[in-house]
C-alpha cells in the first residue's frame, strides 16, 4: 500500500484494517502518520499502542497508552480511563517499577470512585491482586484474581477474565496446588486458541502457560502447547512474542537433543528481548543459553551467558555449579549449589537444582546430604506427577544407590529413570544414565550388558 497516496481519513480506516489483518508495521505507520496530522481519538491511541509493540517499539507502546489514559479523561470516559490506567500499572509493575505502578493504579481507583460496578473493575481487581502478591500476601491475590475471572465474565471481556484466570492459574501453581491452577491455564489458554482474545492477550496466555509447564519440568505438555504458540505466532505474524515464547520453546527442543537450534533460538531470542526492557525473560534466556553451551562443551560461551543471566539477576544455578564440577573444582562446585538451594524456597527451583547437588555432593563424598536432597526431589515428585520429575528423582535415586555401593538397587533405579526419559524424549539424560547403568553392571560382574549400555 502506497501510505502517501492516502488521505487523512483513509489513513485511519487502513490503519485498522491493517490492525485487523496482523499487518503490523503498516499499521503502525498509518496510525503515526494519522497522529502527525493530529487525527488520532482514544481507542485511535490505543491502537497505536498495539502496532508500537508488535513492531518491537514498548517505550512508544506505554506512551501512547499514556495519550490514550488523558483523551478517555478529555472525553470524560471514566471507565475506559480507569482500565487504561490499570493497565499501566501492570506493565510497570512487570517492569518492576513498583511506586509507579502503584500511581497509576490509584488513579485507576480514584476515577472508579462511586461509579457503578462494569467491566473496568475487573481491571481494578487485576492490579490490586498483583500488589497483594508483591505484599506477599497470596490468598488475597487468589481471591482478587478470581473476582476479575467473575467481572470478566459478567461484563463479557474475555481478556480480562483470560488475566484473572492466568494470575490465580500462577499463583496456586506456586503454593503446589498444580492440578487447580493448571487447569485454569488451560481455561485461558484456549479462548487464545479459540480466537476469543486479542492478539496481545493471547501471546500472554501462550507465555505463561508454557513457562508454567517449564518451571514444573512438565515438558510434555510445555510440547503440545509449544506447538500451537509456533503455529498461532505464524498466524498473527508475530516473531516470538517478544522473544519469550522463543526462550521456552528452545529449552523445549533442547532437551529434545535439538542442542545447536536451541541455541539458536536462544541467540535470536535474546536480542529481540533486550529491545523490550524484560529483564526476567531476558535473564531467563541467558540462563537457557549457558545450559546449552555447557551441553555442548562451549564451556567459555556458557560462562559468558549464565554470568549476564546473574548480572540480570536470575541465579546461575545448576549449570554454573555442573559447569565447576566438569572442570574439577568439587569445592567451588558444592559451595555454588548448597548456596544457591539455602536462598531457594520455591519448591519447583529446588527441584532443577537437587539433581544437581545429588550429583557434587556425591563427587565430594557427601552421601547425606546426596541421599537428603534425593528424598526431597521424590517428595516433590509424588506431590506433582511429570515425567522428567520422575526421571530425576529415579536419577538421583540411581547415583546414590550406586555410591553407595548397591549396583543392583542403582540399576533398577536407572532403568526406571531411562523409561521415563524415554517418554520424555531426552536423548541427553538417557544417554548419562546409560553410561550410570553400565558402571552398576560392571560392579555386578556383568561386563557385556555394561558395555551395550556404553555403546
Amino acid at each position: 500500500m502506497e501510505i502517501e497516496q492516502l488521505d487523512g481519513s483513509a489513513h485511519l480506516a487502513a490503519a485498522h484494517d491493517a490492525l485487523e489483518g496482523h499487518r503490523w508495521q503498516e499499521a503502525f505507520e498509518l496510525l503515526t502518520r494519522a497522529d502527525r496530522d493530529g487525527r488520532l481519538n482514544a481507542s485511535d491511541l490505543e491502537a497505536l499502542a498495539e502496532a508500537a509493540w508488535f513492531t518491537a517499539q514498548p517505550d512508544l507502546a506505554m506512551e501512547a497508552k499514556e495519550r490514550a489514559f488523558k483523551a478517555y479523561i478529555v472525553d470524560k470516559n471514566k471507565a475506559r480511563a480507569a482500565a487504561v490506567a490499570f493497565d499501566l500499572s501492570r506493565e510497570y509493575h512487570n517492569k518492576q517499577k513498583f511506586s509507579i505502578a502503584s500511581a497509576w493504579a490509584a488513579r485507576g481507583e480514584r476515577l472508579l470512585e462511586g461509579e457503578p460496578e462494569g467491566f473496568a473493575h475487573a481491571y481494578q481487581a487485576v492490579a490490586k491482586s498483583l500488589a497483594a502478591q508483591h505484599a506477599g500476601d497470596v490468598e488475597l491475590a487468589i481471591r482478587l484474581a478470581g473476582r476479575a475471572v467473575e467481572l470478566g465474565t459478567r461484563f463479557d471481556d474475555a481478556d480480562i477474565r483470560a488475566w484473572g484466570l492466568l494470575q490465580q492459574g500462577r499463583l496456586l501453581i506456586a503454593g503446589g496446588r498444580t492440578n487447580e491452577g493448571f487447569s485454569l491455564l488451560e481455561e485461558a489458554t484456549i479462548a487464545a486458541v479459540n480466537g476469543e482474545l486479542n492478539p496481545f492477550m493471547a501471546g500472554v496466555a501462550y507465555c505463561c502457560m508454557i513457562s508454567s509447564c517449564r518451571d514444573t519440568t512438565d515438558y510434555r505438555r510445555a510440547s503440545e502447547w509449544t506447538e500451537a504458540t509456533r503455529r498461532w505466532c505464524e498466524r498473527q505474524s508475530i516473531n516470538g512474542f517478544p522473544g519469550i515464547c522463543r526462550v521456552h520453546r528452545a529449552e523445549i527442543v533442547a532437551l529434545q537433543g535439538a542442542l545447536d537450534r536451541a541455541e539458536q533460538e536462544l541467540r535470536q531470542a535474546t536480542v529481540e528481548l533486550a529491545g523490550y526492557d524484560a529483564t526476567s525473560p531476558l535473564a531467563d534466556g541467558f540462563y537457557a543459553l549457558g545450559e546449552i553451551r555447557f551441553r555442548l562443551g562451549d564451556l567459555e560461551g556458557a560462562e559468558d551467558a549464565l554470568r549476564q543471566a546473574h548480572a540480570l539477576g536470575r541465579i546461575p544455578q545448576p549449570a554454573l555449579a555442573l559447569m565447576r564440577l566438569s572442570e574439577g573444582k568439587i569445592t567451588a562446585a558444592y559451595g555454588a549449589i548448597r548456596s544457591a538451594l539455602a536462598e531457594t524456597t520455591d519448591q519447583w527451583a529446588r527441584a532443577r537444582m537437587l539433581p544437581a547437588q545429588v550429583e557434587i555432593a556425591i563427587a565430594a563424598g557427601d552421601l547425606v546430604t546426596a541421599r537428603a536432597s534425593a528424598e526431597e526431589l521424590g517428595e516433590i515428585s509424588a506431590a506433582y506427577d511429570s515425567p522428567v520429575l520422575r526421571g530425576s528423582k529415579h536419577d538421583s535415586w540411581g547415583r546414590v544407590r550406586l555410591a553407595e555401593r548397591d549396583a543392583e538397587g542403582a540399576k533398577r533405579e536407572l532403568q526406571t529413570g531411562i523409561g521415563h526419559w524415554r517418554e520424555v524424549g531426552a536423548p541427553y539424560e538417557i544417554a548419562r544414565d546409560r553410561a550410570l547403568l553400565a558402571s552398576a553392571l560392571q560392579q555386578l560382574g556383568r561386563d557385556d550388558e555394561a558395555d551395550l549400555e556404553l555403546g
